[in-house]
């Protein structure tokens, strides 16, 4: 079942040929009785050699040159025949001239307790146990029952994968029985090939796969060049009329929906907020209450990513905290299925893959960070993993005197009491039915009551609309709020230029234009 069909298949044939050497071979059976067969084995429980390289070392060593002895055979029959003739006589010699020379060396039982040796078995067995605490322990509680896990990578194994590796014994055990029945049949099958059979383990689930694109893209409108020559000849034989037909669109998509070469016709999103900058003046904020982050933008922005995930934990921490605030929200996105962003999500190739799972601080991350953000559930495993280890004493240097919010599924509060991290929940901030960050920002801007400089850190402005549509519902008027948007190379490069800080603090003005719209409106 593992492709192993030549041990499968010839050890059997083996041992049957030896339970029958009596009758096939009398003279090598009665040889055999008389003790002339003997291997040279150590008492060591571990680390052993396979029977027939230890019988072949064996006689090598012996015959005191380890360029001797079976390897070095050549096809020469009569070279063949000497040494068998000459080499047992010859090992016999050696070995009686070491013995009575008291050269021969016994196994040394005690070798194993020399310095250098105890050094170098503590090394490995240390790093030994580095490398299972960095995969994840299949004992703990947290594993989930009716998952099949991936120890060193924390992966579920898919369906395929987990049907192949549940029933490896008993598929194996039905193709042994059919290679029996047809050897039953035919005589000649025992040695003709078996087919291999093809491997799902969990390097299937981590293949990459290829998309067969043209010109750059997944698919492309293709307009025939001759399309308006045979559209006139149709016409002409056909009578037609060509100015009805050419009041419907020539290509499969409308050119008003797509481009040429088939990607979708968009509006740049950054342009109602650059229209919307230039009719606002505002000055950068004094100082900062509230930063607002949308948590997996920082995410996507992190660079040189640790290999573990508490390193990762701790310098998302320090990248959250490194605009000075005095308090922080992180917002994540939820994940509902079936979900009106689920086009959007197939389109940036994002989607539910295999089911990941995180049991602690030491475990490696993926190899492929950036692509596994793509990945649903390595995404909602990686939110609840901070939410449970900024939990723990461990980031108390790292949450200081701040106040840490991180919202994902619940609302989670962090803050160190006696050089002791203290986590609360808040359910005042919560809103599970929300989905975006977008919306679950905004509902938390509009949902402190203090008065505070609000600050959102992201880099989608479609927030900047919805947070203009719902300045009416800040809970003090004297609030004020900015967007900061673009990564953090941009902003550095525009230090100097107010166009990525916004103070949308205008709700008078807002209040009026909405009004002057909606009597318009009316009107019309």
């Amino acid at each position: 079942m593992c492709n192993q069909q030549n041990y499968a298949r010839w050890t059997v044939k083996y041992s049957d040929n030896l339970q029958k050497v009596a009758q096939s071979h009398p003279d090598l059976f009665e040889q055999f009785q008389n003790g002339f067969f003997s291997i040279q084995r150590t008492n060591k429980p571990f680390s052993k050699q396979p029977i027939d390289l230890v019988l072949e070392q064996t006689i090598n060593a012996d015959a005191a040159r380890r360029l001797t002895g079976i390897i070095q055979f050549t096809n020469s029959i009569s070279a063949r025949q000497r040494w068998a003739l000459s080499h047992d006589i010859r090992s016999t010699v050696i070995s009686s001239v070491y013995k009575n020379l008291n050269l021969q060396k016994e196994q040394d039982v005690t070798a194993e307790l020399s310095n250098h040796n105890m050094k170098n078995n503590s090394k490995q067995l240390k790093q030994f146990i580095n490398t299972f605490d960095q995969f994840i322990n299949p004992f703990s509680a947290e594993i989930p029952q009716d998952l099949l896990l991936n120890i060193s990578s924390g992966k579920a194994a898919s369906e395929k994968v987990e049907k192949f590796l549940l029933n490896i014994e008993k598929d194996g055990d039905i193709r042994r029985q059919t290679f029996i029945t047809e050897c039953k049949e035919d005589e000649n099958r025992f040695e003709k090939s078996i087919k291999k059979v093809p491997l799902e383990n969990f390097s299937v689930d981590y293949v990459k796969k290829t998309k067969t694109k043209v010109g750059g893209k997944v698919q492309e409108v293709r307009i025939q060049r001759d399309l308006f020559g045979r559209m006139l000849g149709i016409s002409i034989d056909h009578k037609v009329d060509m100015s009805k037909i050419l009041s419907y669109p020539i290509t499969p998509v409308p050119l008003s929906m797509c481009h040429f070469e088939g990607g979708i016709c968009k509006t740049q999103k950054s342009a109602l907020m650059k229209s919307l900058e230039k009719g606002v003046q505002h000055d950068p904020p004094s100082h900062i209450d509230v930063l607002v982050i949308d948590g997996f933008f920082m995410l996507h922005t992190m660079k040189n990513v640790p290999k573990t995930f508490g390193s990762i934990s701790k310098k998302m921490l320090q990248m959250v905290t490194q605009i000075k605030a005095t308090r922080y929200d992180v917002i994540f996105d939820q994940y509902f299925s079936p979900s009106i962003k689920d086009y959007e999500r197939s389109r940036r190739h994002e989607s539910s893959q295999l089911e990941f799972n995180i049991t602690g601080p030491d475990q490696v991350r993926p190899s492929y960070f950036t692509k596994e953000l793509k990945n649903i559930h390595f995404k909602q495993s990686l939110v609840e993993f901070f939410t449970t280890y900024w939990a723990t004493d461990e980031m108390i240097p790292f949450i200081g005197n701040n106040k840490i919010f991180i919202y994902f599924r619940q609302c989670h509060s962090f803050t160190v009491i006696n050089n002791k991290v203290m986590s609360e929940i808040h359910e005042d901030l919560s809103c599970s039915e929300h989905e975006e960050a977008d919306t679950k920002i905004v509902y938390h801007v509009c949902n402190i009551d203090a008065q505070a400089n609000f600050v959102i850190r992201c880099s989608d402005t479609d927030i900047t609309v919805i947070m203009l549509g719902n300045m009416h519902h800040l809970k003090n008027n004297d609030s004020r709020v900015w967007i900061l948007t673009g990564t953090e190379e941009e902003n550095k490069g525009n230090a100097d230029d107010d166009d990525h800080d916004l103070d949308i603090q205008f709700q008078d003005w807002l209040d009026d234009e909405l009004s002057n719209f909606n009597d318009d409106d009316n009107e019309d």
